[in-house]
């Protein structure tokens, strides 16, 4: 049994070890030098519009799909960097709303199957108040991009 522990854990680690280093081996030698927006980002009274390209305003600059960016900006990092904060916190509000929407209807059927037992009745209750606690970080995740906005000095 602790042979098959010690191959199992040596192989997890290889695996750890060695999975993002093939996978760094392969990217390009160069960073890009756009990025694809996913929404309209407004830096400075500056808007680049969602479903384009943004990128160096540099000469030459070339984007993934070959043609330059239809946005070209001395800034554009900091376009990708709030494309990828709005990504993530959009993906983190959808989350957190399936949990709330979970923990209330599973609240809401403890309270209506309590048959007056008053321990389901505040586990109900308590569910629901965990739910609204949630709700409220999945509130404040939407303002994370503005958060960010605000201490980059935009």
């Amino acid at each position: 049994m602790k042979k098959i522990l010690i191959i199992s854990s040596v192989i997890t680690l290889l695996t750890v070890l060695g999975v993002p280093t093939v996978g760094l081996a392969a990217l390009p030698s160069s960073p890009p030098e756009c990025c694809y927006l996913e929404r309209d980002i407004k830096i400075n009274n500056i808007t680049c519009n969602k479903n384009t390209y943004v990128g160096s305003d540099a000469p030459g600059t070339l984007c993934q799909n070959g043609s330059s960016p239809a946005c070209q900006r001395p800034n554009w990092g900091i376009y990708c960097l709030l494309n990828a904060i709005y990504t993530v916190t959009d993906w983190i509000f959808y989350i957190l709303m399936a949990i709330v929407a979970i923990m209330v209807i599973w609240g809401a059927f403890n309270i209506v199957t309590a048959g007056g037992d008053p321990s389901k009745v505040s586990t109900g209750r308590n569910f629901i108040v965990y739910a609204m606690v949630g709700f409220a970080l999945a509130l404040l995740s939407k303002a994370i991009p503005s958060i960010a906005q605000a201490v980059l000095g935009m």
